[in-house]
């Protein structure tokens, strides 16, 4: 049962990485526009299937319709770009790919901040050694990935109105290292920071997310196990009369 949603979220994952590439390679080369064309029609609708799947795990009933939402204004970009030309398709599906990413990445992140920001609770749940003197950094985190995504909408905009060669490539491609040099920059500054204290690698902070999202799945299933299937030592559970006794019980003269 759960080989082909995993299958299903690989596949999305890599067309996420392949279709930008592929969009990029066909608009600087000036060819291969059949296989992008066909890798963004695929991930946009991959997407809207991911979102739609996430949001009922995380019981987000917004998040679960924003996925066909999703998959149809990227389908629209790449119509409508298409008309002009494959090239122009292929940028207008980055395109808004891009802004939709981004945008909804800085809704959430800001909208945590009115409680427990998404890194704080992320830290927590990863970090077994987290305490109240961590909470005020991971706020100032989640503040700071909140101006990278503001930002890099930011560039967006500007790039497409006066740069548009550049702009191309922060949509297609570019925009993922950045992320990548974000987060990098982010540990460097932790480890520094929090120098003598334990704090959580990489590799920790991928399995611990991985962790998360399994259990986010799961909530449901533990909470629906039928009471036949407890432990007959468990304190919930109803001893039989005469039961572990070796002997029948004695019946009231």
């Amino acid at each position: 049962m759960g080989l082909v949603p995993g299958v299903l979220r690989g596949g999305a994952l890599g067309l996420a990485v392949l279709s930008p590439v592929a969009s990029h390679a066909a608009v600087a080369l000036g060819r291969g526009y059949g296989v992008a064309v066909a890798c963004a029609a695929v991930q946009a609708v991959a997407a809207g299937v991911v979102l739609w799947g996430a949001g009922g795990r995380l019981r987000w009933p917004r998040l679960r319709w924003a996925g066909p939402g999703a998959s149809l204004v990227l389908l629209a970009a790449l119509a409508t770009g298409g008309r002009q030309s494959a090239a122009a398709g292929l940028l207008a599906e980055a395109g808004v790919a891009h802004a939709l990413l981004y945008a909804a990445l800085l809704a959430v992140f800001a909208a945590s901040l009115r409680g427990d920001s998404v890194v704080t609770r992320l830290a927590r749940r990863l970090n077994p050694h987290f305490h109240a003197g961590m909470v005020g950094y991971t706020r100032s985190v989640t503040w700071a990935w909140c101006g990278f995504f503001g930002l890099q909408l930011l560039a967006s905009a500007v790039l497409l109105a006066v740069a548009p060669g550049w702009w191309a490539r922060l949509v297609t491609t570019a925009h993922a290292p950045l992320v990548l040099v974000m987060a990098l920059a982010e540990f460097m500054v932790r480890r520094w920071r929090f120098r003598g204290e334990h704090y959580t690698g990489l590799r920790d902070t991928v399995m611990g997310v991985r962790r998360s999202w399994a259990e986010a799945r799961a909530p449901a299933a533990h909470t629906s196990r039928p009471a036949a299937d407890c432990p007959g030592r468990s304190g919930s559970a109803t001893r039989r009369p005469g039961a572990g006794t070796g002997r029948a019980p004695v019946r009231g003269g």
